[in-house]
């Protein structure tokens, strides 16, 4: 998890090689284990903040799901779960209720 570099290929024109200082590798055993534990906080406000909305995830894939009486009440709910996501993981803090 140290010392390690990555250099960009597009179209096959390498990049120069980079130091990365953040994240981990991709496949490694430990990302989904760490995927979840950073998410899992994320989750448990926003479904606390926006009633009816759950978060599901599944490896690196995360989606907002909510029931409604119409389409226009699910789209509320999911864009103020999406709102409300970005806004966690920003740490800004607000009441999403409506």
């Amino acid at each position: 998890m140290k010392d390690r570099r990555i250099r960009l290929v597009l179209d096959g024109v390498e990049g120069e090689i980079c130091g990365v200082q953040t994240g981990i590798p991709q496949g490694s055993p430990a990302a989904p284990i760490l995927f979840t534990t950073y998410l899992s906080g994320i989750f448990d406000e926003v479904e606390g903040m926006c009633e009816g909305v759950k978060a599901l995830s599944f490896a690196d894939d995360i989606s907002w799901w909510a029931d409604g009486k119409s389409d226009e009440e699910v789209a509320e709910k999911l864009s103020r779960a999406a709102g409300g996501g970005m806004r966690v993981g920003r740490k800004e803090r607000s009441d999403l209720r409506p």
